[in-house]
């Protein structure tokens, strides 16, 4: 919530670049859409870090749109006129001046380009997944369990192929040093959700969720050739990581070198384990940070969000602390 307010605090001040009587008409409709479109980015920097960039650049752009409107029209000819005839006098009397300002605005052009270019693959192009643009994510993220992600499947008709994510820091021993890696708790639905298969081996059974069942792990293209020298040997070989509920697990995958996971900096994945019907009871054991699931043939987002709302008041209702008053709704993946 202190962040929240944060973010309206800052967005409020750089409001301050609009004229005082846009800023009364509009301000407070421009404060609650920023505000929506960062609480659709959810927990993502990536994403959060757009909306920002975007909200500036929406501000500015505004900013002078709304001034230049301010100006009679004599004004702004003859403003562009003095600019001409200021510029072209400087180029005359300082031409080596003018030279380096050249230099200075391709390079600044330069650098923005190359910008643009590191935003687009990384924000803008659709995410490398099949039917990426019917990836959504389900919301409350935090402070969930497994009940949430079975009810989500059995009762939800506008979503499907629901899967749970919890992100953990695991320490790897046994190869070097120990090491703490990132790693990924998730449903054996998971890759199916993400349209990938391992390259070697197989992905998560179903039979890996039951508790008790044999710990498992599957490991990324690039882990699997830093950590082990893309040795195929590892595959079916037993590795230690510390912090999991079993410190020893097989490898039974590793995932293709064009993969990129959901959690960017993933290096392992490992079964989301728990008992739905005991999680109902349990309050908040197996903790699920994010539910993501494709939007069902035919279904659009506004139905799914219209549907989400009662499915969440029926959780509410057997687990009043999971939600925590917040909104209950879903939002597509790609920025």
């Amino acid at each position: 919530m202190a962040a929240r307010h944060r973010s309206t605090a800052v967005y409020r001040a750089l409001l301050k670049l609009l004229p005082r009587d846009f800023r009364v008409r509009w301000g407070s409709d421009m404060v609650d859409v920023f505000l929506h479109r960062l609480d659709q980015a959810g927990g993502s920097p990536t994403r959060r870090a757009w909306v920002w960039a975007r909200g500036l650049a929406d501000l500015l752009a505004q900013s002078f749109t709304e001034r230049w409107r301010a100006r009679p029209p004599l004004v702004r000819g003859q403003g562009l006129g003095q600019d001409l005839r200021y510029g072209l006098r400087g180029l005359v009397r300082s031409p080596g001046f003018a030279v380096s300002a050249a230099v200075t605005l391709a390079l600044g052009i330069g650098a923005a380009t190359a910008t643009f270019a590191v935003l687009h693959a990384v924000l803008l192009a659709p995410l490398p997944y099949p039917e990426s643009d019917r990836l959504v994510l389900l919301w409350p993220e935090a402070n969930g369990n497994v009940a949430m992600v079975a009810l989500a499947r059995d009762e939800l008709t506008t979503v499907q192929e629901v899967s749970g994510l919890s992100s953990w820091a695991l320490t790897l021993n046994g190869v070097g040093d120990p090491a703490e890696i990132d790693a990924t708790m998730a449903s054996a639905s998971h890759f199916d959700v993400m349209g990938v298969q391992p390259a070697m081996g197989r992905s998560f059974l179903q039979s890996d969720e039951l508790p008790g069942s044999e710990g498992v792990v599957i490991l990324s293209h690039e882990f699997w050739s830093s950590a082990f020298g893309a040795d195929p040997t590892v595959l079916g070989r037993t590795i230690d990581l510390a912090g999991a509920e079993y410190d020893r697990r097989r490898v039974v995958g590793i995932m293709p070198p064009a993969y990129r996971p959901f959690h960017r900096e993933t290096k392992v994945w490992i079964p989301l384990q728990g008992d739905p019907a005991v999680a109902l009871e349990a309050d908040r054991s197996w903790y699920v940070n994010q539910r993501i699931a494709h939007l069902a043939p035919g279904a659009t987002l506004d139905q799914a969000n219209q549907e989400i709302g009662p499915h969440a008041e029926r959780i509410q209702a057997r687990l009043p602390r999971i939600f925590e008053e917040e909104e209950a709704r879903v939002a597509s993946v790609q920025p």
